[in-house]
């Protein structure tokens, strides 16, 4: 049996993950002092809420709501980040479709580093950097770990199993 891609890391290996994707908690977005809109991880996780929880019609009734909360430029920038991450999303899928098993931890770098390409391509390095770049942290030292592996017997999946407990044991309390 093959490892899936890791589009998103395992729940396991970031426990923090499931209560940032609380779809009961608010949505928010913050400007800078420019009147910018601020890319951050915590502007994506809201990015993909929006784009899982809702409609393309409920999420524009969404959009506007949370734009009229925001100075006009941010506003704007909100609008345009959406966009993009719809765009973001449906070449993420044709690219790297989801089901797709990985054959060896190189496997999933290859995934990463593409994915990688795909975001610096949609949302700019430094957006793609601030959005992505813990949870690419993660999957990139997750990958390290499973390699780091030389038990022959065991299947990709119990290798990320075995990565994601050295993981968590790494992790400060």
């Amino acid at each position: 049996m093959a490892m899936k891609p890791p589009s998103t890391p395992p729940a396991a290996a970031t426990p923090s993950m499931e209560e940032d994707f609380d779809d009961s908690a608010e949505i928010k977005f913050k400007a800078d002092a420019k009147g910018r809109l601020v890319a951050d991880e915590t502007a994506r996780l809201n990015l993909e809420k929006l784009f899982a929880l809702y409609t393309p019609a409920e999420r524009q009734k969404e959009l506007d709501k949370l734009q009229a909360t925001l100075p006009p430029a941010a506003a704007r920038d909100l609008a345009d980040m959406m966009e993009r991450y719809v765009n973001y999303d449906s070449a993420q899928r044709q690219t790297f479709p989801p089901g797709g098993d990985l054959a060896s931890p190189e496997d999933g770098l290859n995934v990463i580093d593409g994915m990688h390409n795909l975001r610096v391509q949609y949302f700019g390095a430094d957006a793609a950097n601030s959005m992505f770049g813990k949870e690419e942290k993660i999957q990139r030292e997750l990958l390290r770990l499973m390699s780091l592996e030389k038990d022959g017997s065991l299947t990709i999946e119990e290798k990320a199993e075995r990565a994601q407990a050295m993981y968590q044991s790494q992790m400060p309390e």
